[in-house]
């Protein structure tokens, strides 16, 4: 029962010498500003810091916007594209690559490379490309979805997953190690196929179904921890709090979108392997991505910004709902 709930689920949710072009991007105005956090609203891509929690638009129809551990750039696609924005200088870059399709890019914490997700021709890839962005390198291919990927904490390597296995290969792509999530999955309904691991190696963070919640509408997915060392699990998430796109940084902070089962309110929430409970840092957002490490001492409130227009480019922001 648990394992056919997973390969559904896990459906469902995978359905998701080069040259570049400048051009100016969407923004303006000649402070440098450096931002904390990339997200998606009724606006489209935005960026903000949360010390002042003002927003700033940076393109109507990005996604999957990553911010630079610098704060200084930050990677997105457009149209399945990759584009890369330098705030200093305003300017973005689209990137080429082999593939017609990129999702989730996501930078190293030396700022030196930037990988990412692609699909073409039925076949799913991991690249990563420098800071030059000349050239691409395929680190894994599959004909079944990935999950990540995520940089090692010397930016010397990635970590991803492919259906039952996780695997921590050098920045050229030669497999070091390999773990099987067979144990775990045999024992759950996963909520999603991305598990991802701690960067000392010790613990597995994935999504999963409550039993209690398997025949339920909507079906509720939660955050939960493997320790390696011993199969124990625990959640990381209380009992009656759903969880959406959670992914960890490359010291081990947990980020994840949630909220209470049943309403339609999402905030931004932190949690580690030891906190008791996760941390609310912001409302009212969606796809997004932090920097490492960012710590609030309370809930950010966004301010609105100089340069969204008047009527947002998406209409009413629209949070997807758990898997049904």
């Amino acid at each position: 029962m648990h394992k056919a709930i997973f390969f559904l689920l896990t459906t469902l949710l995978c359905t998701c010498g080069n040259t570049t072009r400048e051009k100016e991007t969407q923004f303006t105005g000649d402070k440098i500003e450096f931002f904390d956090i990339a997200f998606e609203d009724e606006y489209g891509l935005c960026a903000a810091s949360l010390k002042t929690g003002k927003k700033t638009l940076i393109d109507p129809e990005g996604r999957y916007g990553c911010i630079s551990k610098d704060g200084k750039h930050i990677a997105y696609t457009k149209n399945d594209r990759l584009y890369v924005v330098d705030f200093a200088t305003r300017k973005a870059r689209q990137i080429k690559t082999p593939w017609a399709h990129v999702y989730s890019p996501i930078w190293s914490p030396d700022n030196k490379w930037i990988a990412f997700y692609a699909y073409s021709d039925k076949k799913n890839y991991i690249g990563v490309t420098g800071k030059d962005y000349t050239e691409i390198t395929t680190i894994a291919k599959t004909d079944y979805g990935f999950g990540g990927p995520m940089w090692a904490p010397d930016s010397k390597g990635l970590v991803y997953s492919e259906f039952s296995n996780i695997y921590v290969c050098e920045l050229g792509g030669k497999v070091k190690k390999q773990y099987s999530t067979n144990e775990i999955t045999s024992q759950f309904a996963i909520g999603n196929p991305h598990f991802m691991l701690t960067p000392n190696e010790r613990h597995l963070v994935y999504l999963i179904v409550p039993d209690k919640y398997l025949m339920k509408s909507p079906v509720l997915i939660t955050l939960a921890a493997t320790d390696l060392q011993t199969m124990k699990w625990k959640p990381l998430t209380p009992r009656d709090m759903a969880a959406e796109d959670p992914f960890m940084d490359e010291v081990g902070n947990i980020y994840f979108r949630g909220g209470k089962y049943g309403s339609k309110d999402r905030a931004i929430y932190s949690v580690s392997i030891n906190d008791s409970l996760p941390k609310e840092i912001v409302r009212g957002v969606t796809g997004f991505s932090i920097r490492n490490n960012v710590k609030v001492s309370r809930p950010i409130k966004l301010t609105s910004c100089d340069n969204c227009p008047k009527i947002p480019a998406r209409g009413p922001l629209q949070y997807k709902q758990e898997v049904q």
